[in-house]
């Protein structure tokens, strides 16, 4: 919900005026926004208001935060499965699931484990090909304006929420249908998109 809520925000934000690059926002902008909306469900300023202290919802979140970044990296298998299918002649299931056995293998060293892999949850192999890489590169986006929003107020952006809100407003997405993905990474950050804000 808060994903979508993101996507919701970044849309209404738009000037519908404004001529937009290649005729829409970068996908990575665009997941990269609805993350970070999705992210406020590890912060207190939002599960305080669902749970209380003495149910240990604090440690709970840490714990389940700590779990979603030490997994992120597994995307990385979904974006070349992704890319699997359409670089690979595909002409039944059981193509699919080779190519799915042998994607898992050479990526995260997994053995097979059943008959019948389970890929087809993510609807977006079917109804937008290629498109994965978005969310992990949002990500990697999303910590990068935590760092930078950091950097230049000397605060988290929980602490200052309406300055953040500025921040993202006038650095990310009025000029997000302005710019290729890469310099608008460079335009706010000062340097090449790179992981190392995920570490």
């Amino acid at each position: 919900m808060l994903h979508e809520t993101g996507h919701a925000v970044h849309s209404f934000l738009l000037n519908p005026d404004e001529e937009i690059l290649n005729r829409g926002v970068s996908g990575i902008i665009s997941e990269g926004i609805a993350n970070l909306f999705q992210g406020f469900l590890y912060s207190p300023v939002f599960y305080k208001k669902f749970f209380y202290d003495e149910m240990g919802a604090g440690n709970q979140f840490k714990k389940l935060k700590e779990y979603r970044k030490q997994n992120s990296l597994r995307a990385i298998n979904r974006i070349f499965f992704d890319h699997s299918l359409y670089k690979n002649d595909i002409s039944s299931l059981e193509d699919i699931y080779d190519v799915y056995w042998k994607n898992q293998m050479n990526v995260l060293k997994e053995e097979p484990f059943g008959e019948e892999p389970p890929w087809a949850f993510t609807i977006h192999y079917t109804t937008h090909p290629i498109y994965l890489h978005n969310y992990f590169m949002g990500d990697v986006t999303c910590a990068m304006l935590s760092s930078v929003f950091e950097q230049k107020t000397g605060s988290i952006m929980s602490d200052k929420p309406n300055e953040f809100g500025e921040f993202l407003i006038n650095e990310v997405i009025k000029p997000s249908g302005r710019y290729p993905f890469g310099e608008l990474f460079r335009r706010i950050s000062g340097q090449d998109f790179k992981l190392d804000y995920m570490l």
